[in-house]
């Protein structure tokens, strides 16, 4: 699915950077080396990794790209599902719910696709595939 959520809480350096960010790490040490970074470049920095509290939720493009949401490679995570499609729309992107999958497909700008939705297939084409039986008509 495009929209899915981490298995695991991600950690985070705090305080957050001037800019009011701070990049996600999927482990401790990588979080720790950071911070550690963080703090031999500015000695008066209190830079530490935190936990968040719960698992983030990310988005990946369908498209061939495969692109993750966010900017400059750095993938955007979100708290919920519902901030992950928002930012989806603000960023371009496209989001469409799959009729038959029932998934939410989302395609960045570079990758939309040619029309919004599939169409799904006419009772013809179920007929010649044998999953349609019309009523009258013996086989």
């Amino acid at each position: 699915m495009t929209i899915h959520q981490l298995r695991e809480p991600c950690w985070v350096i705090t305080p957050a950077d001037d800019d009011g960010w701070s990049p996600h790490y999927g482990l401790w040490a990588e979080a720790s080396a950071a911070a550690t970074e963080i703090r031999e470049d500015d000695p008066g920095s209190l830079a530490v990794a935190k936990k968040l509290p719960g698992p983030c939720w990310v988005a990946e493009c369908d498209g061939t790209c495969e692109d993750l949401l966010g900017d400059d490679g750095n993938p955007l995570h979100l708290h919920t599902a519902a901030e992950a499609l928002d930012a989806m729309r603000r960023q371009g992107w496209t989001v469409i719910h799959g009729a038959l999958s029932g998934d939410e497909l989302a395609y960045c700008g570079n990758d939309k696709p040619g029309i919004a939705e599939p169409l799904p297939p006419s009772p013809a084409e179920l007929e010649a595939a044998g999953q349609l039986r019309l009523p009258g008509v013996l086989s």
